[in-house]
């Protein structure tokens, strides 16, 4: 049975073991990151004793418009398929309404289908709309929505060629 906590860590947050209980060079790549920089934050997960999976986000700024950007989303081989996925993004969208520092979170799917769809369903969950660019050319400031079904075509075909898919969620009010 696992044993799951959940730990924000930014820059300032003190570590509460988290660095000491990294094994995974993935996860301590992060953390490291996070460290050193002032608008990144992530969410580590803790099994036990082993963390074995975070989150690692920056706010950046578009054409005057801020967004929190998913850099990844990442869980120790051994853990993937457990859902776990579901409770780091989970707690990112969470941590991050609290900040209140902006509604669109921007994601970069690299990893194909199980990422996606992990980030569809919690996404829906908290009542946000999936976007995507409308022009070639990426204009943040023109987005559309899309339906999630869309997202999923997209990406198949994507998967094909190696291509990311950029989507956007922005929270409903």
């Amino acid at each position: 049975m696992m044993d799951i906590e959940l730990h924000y860590v930014s820059n300032i947050t003190l570590d509460n073991g988290v660095k000491t209980n990294i094994i995974n060079p993935h996860i301590l790549h992060a953390y490291e990151v996070i460290k050193k920089r002032n608008n990144y934050w992530g969410i580590f997960l803790r099994d036990k004793e082993e963390i074995i999976g975070n989150t690692m986000v920056s706010y950046e700024k578009e054409d005057n418009i801020d967004y929190l950007l998913l850099v990844s989303v990442y869980i120790a081989d051994k853990y993937r398929g457990r859902k776990l996925c579901k409770a780091l993004v989970e707690q990112t969208i969470i941590k991050n309404e609290m900040r209140n520092k902006t509604n669109l979170i921007k994601v970069v799917i690299a990893g194909g289908m199980p990422i996606l769809k992990c980030l569809l369903s919690v996404f829906k969950e908290h009542n946000y709309t999936i976007k995507k660019y409308k022009t070639k050319n990426e204009n943040i400031q023109i987005l559309q929505n899309i339906r999630p079904e869309t997202a999923i075509k997209i990406e198949q075909s994507n998967y094909e060629n190696d291509i990311w898919q950029t989507l956007f969620f922005e929270k409903n009010d």
